[in-house]
């Protein structure tokens, strides 16, 4: 039906979904609601049925877990991924369903600390999807990767990689647990 739609989880009176439709599709801003507290965790645009504007999620403090941009249903503008707490994780643009442009990567020594501890790690270039590591930094803050070269050790993946202009090169190498 069209108009204004509300649904409710199971025998309660707190929200799940609420979304407005036009013509039997959903139209306009869409919530979601999480059921422990009653908290809206996404906000999602549509335009006729297909994803167009931005849509946003949140963490359980209420700050910003992701945010996309749409355009007529397809990736197209600012992406955002953040820590716990909106601290940085990664962010950058798509272009008709590519990732492009500069896309900028954060660290942290822990994930659950503000934004005030975390540090650019590296910095990829996009075209048509395709990246290219044009820089890195480690912890201390000194540049190991720089215009496309150098040698990155990664803490996640636990290895460590020479790049030249941009992509890697040679034998990763992985190192002692």
């Amino acid at each position: 039906p069209d108009g204004l739609y509300c649904a409710y989880h199971e025998g309660t009176d707190y929200k799940s979904v609420e979304a407005t439709y036009v013509n039997n599709v959903k139209h306009g801003l869409e919530n979601r609601y999480s059921f422990k507290r009653n908290q809206k965790y996404a906000e999602i645009n549509w335009k006729s049925g297909t994803k167009h504007g931005i849509e946003t999620h949140y963490n359980g403090d209420e700050t910003i877990w992701y945010l996309l941009t749409f355009s007529e249903g397809v990736l197209n503008g600012q992406f955002i991924i953040n820590w716990n707490r909106g601290a940085k994780r990664y962010n950058g643009y798509y272009k008709n369903g590519f990732r492009d442009s500069i896309w900028t990567y954060y660290d942290h020594e822990n994930s659950r600390t503000d934004s005030a501890n975390y540090w650019i790690s590296k910095r990829y270039r996009y075209t048509d999807g395709k990246g290219f590591l044009i820089s890195a930094w480690n912890k201390q803050g000194e540049q190991v990767i720089i215009n496309g070269e150098g040698t990155f050790t990664d803490r996640d993946f636990r290895t460590t990689t020479e790049y030249k202009r941009g992509m890697k090169n040679g034998k990763q190498v992985a190192l002692g647990l």
